[in-house]
């Protein structure tokens, strides 16, 4: 029910419902923590948080350069695959040159149309 009022709507609709609630939620719960938890609890705790929130965060960091160079690398992957395939198709293209014509005829214009398809500027 849920996925199909998410797939109906626009994005930004559920993505604003979305961030409303959550940021919602969390002002709410600081709101109470507020109340029940008192200032003096909290400040003597606030020394012990920091030398947490260090390291956590230095892992985070590197977690996320990973993320960024394996995504960069994938790209690169893609992108080498994509310039390989191009290469193909001009070779098959230039190839039929030497075949009869109206075979090697055939055999370019499909070639042509693939590479309209995928590369627009090709051939």
């Amino acid at each position: 029910m849920i996925s199909d009022w998410i797939y109906n709507n626009p994005t930004w609709l559920w993505g604003t419902i979305l961030v409303a609630l959550v940021t919602g939620g969390a002002c709410v719960g600081l709101a109470i923590f507020h109340r029940v938890v008192h200032v003096e609890f909290r400040r003597a705790h606030n020394e012990l948080a920091g030398f947490i929130v260090g390291p956590i965060s230095v892992t985070y960091a590197v977690l996320l350069a990973f993320i960024a160079v394996a995504t960069w690398e994938s790209f690169s992957h893609a992108e080498q695959i994509v310039d390989l395939e191009a290469d193909y198709v001009g070779s098959i293209y230039r190839d039929t040159q030497g075949l009869p014509p109206d075979m090697g005829a055939g055999i370019r214009n499909d070639a042509r149309q693939l590479s309209l398809l995928t590369i627009p500027y090709a051939l």
